[in-house]
């Protein structure tokens, strides 16, 4: 039977001291890391300084861009206009320089003091700027050239008024619904009613105040209507009415019993009304006559007479011959 032999541990004895490859192997290790860890730090900081200028290169170039913009903006306040204190102010969007007083915008006189100078100095500037470009659109084409004043307000005015039209010229008033021919020739007249008269005589037609006759020259029958000043209307249906106004004579109303007859209507004496009487003719029948008849209205009043001739054709509503106020 082997006997083992068995080996103890001192601890107070040094440890064997490495050999060259485990040394160099430990290196090697070193090395791989501390390369590792560099490659890592390039390889986070190299696309974070790209970024970096990146932005920084956008920033410049937007902050440059605004710049540019401000400067060419007109009347963005200073020389170009919005003034405030006692110094230059401006007009607003035109940058135009105006007189000393208080405004909103910072000045570019703190002292609130102007002077010819810096009068010159904002105009410069404004024209450097391209402030007047929008003022230019109002001038003439060339900037030295004085506006045009020779129209004055009084020449325009006459230029106006000689391109207006004439006006048209009114067509003159004619009377009112008075479509029968007005012959004033005293009781009777003429045109075949001379003996008028006489035929009122025979039919015995009475008189007053105010009195209505109407007369033609063949067997047709003819009617003669009055509206009162109460708007009643006197006729062969309705006689007499409530202002004592009476139809006392109507002609021909069953057939042609006269070639000369007469219709009469009348108010007594002192029993007219006041107001306008509307006198009518209407054909109400065709006995044979010819058409359209001929007629003649006489009115008198107080005395005074006035005669209306015309003409009406039986179908024809009721004609107005004349209208009259009494007294």
């Amino acid at each position: 039977m082997s006997t083992l032999q068995q080996t103890s541990f001192d601890p107070s004895q040094p440890a064997d001291p490495p050999t060259d490859d485990s040394a160099r192997q430990e290196s090697n290790v070193k090395q791989s890391s501390a390369d590792g860890v560099s490659a890592q730090k390039k390889e986070f900081f190299a696309p974070t300084l790209v970024a970096m200028g990146i932005q920084l290169a956008t920033i410049a170039l937007l902050a440059g861009l605004i710049f540019l913009l401000v400067s060419l903006r007109p009347g963005d306040g200073g020389a170009n206009g919005g003034g405030s204190g006692n110094g230059a102010s401006g007009e607003g969007g035109r940058g135009e320089a105006a007189a000393a007083g208080p405004g909103s915008g910072p000045s570019e006189n703190p002292a609130g003091k102007g002077s010819s100078a810096d009068a010159e100095e904002i105009r410069e500037v404004r024209k450097k700027s391209g402030a007047q470009k929008p003022r230019q659109r109002l001038e003439t084409a060339s900037p030295k050239e004085p506006v045009s004043v020779d129209l004055p307000e009084k020449r325009l005015n006459e230029f106006v008024v000689q391109d207006l039209t004439p006006p048209a010229e009114e067509p003159a008033e004619e009377p009112a619904e008075q479509p029968a021919a007005q012959e004033e020739r005293g009781a009777g007249g003429g045109d075949g009613f001379s003996d008028l008269e006489d035929r009122l005589k025979q039919a015995g037609a009475k008189s007053g105040d105010v009195q209505i006759s109407l007369a033609w020259n063949n067997g047709n029958d003819l009617d003669l209507h009055v509206q009162t000043p109460g708007r009643e209307i006197i006729w062969y249906n309705n006689r007499t009415s409530s202002c004592r106004g009476e139809l006392d004579v109507d002609m021909n109303a069953g057939g042609p019993t006269s070639q000369e007859p007469v219709e009469n209507v009348y108010w007594p004496v002192g029993a007219s009304p006041n107001g306008k009487f509307r006198v009518y003719v209407h054909h109400f029948a065709n006995y044979g006559g010819a058409d359209p008849t001929k007629f003649q209205v006489t009115i008198k009043v107080k005395g005074k007479s006035r005669s209306f001739t015309g003409t009406v054709r039986h179908g024809q509503e009721k004609k107005l011959v004349h209208e009259f106020t009494f007294p």
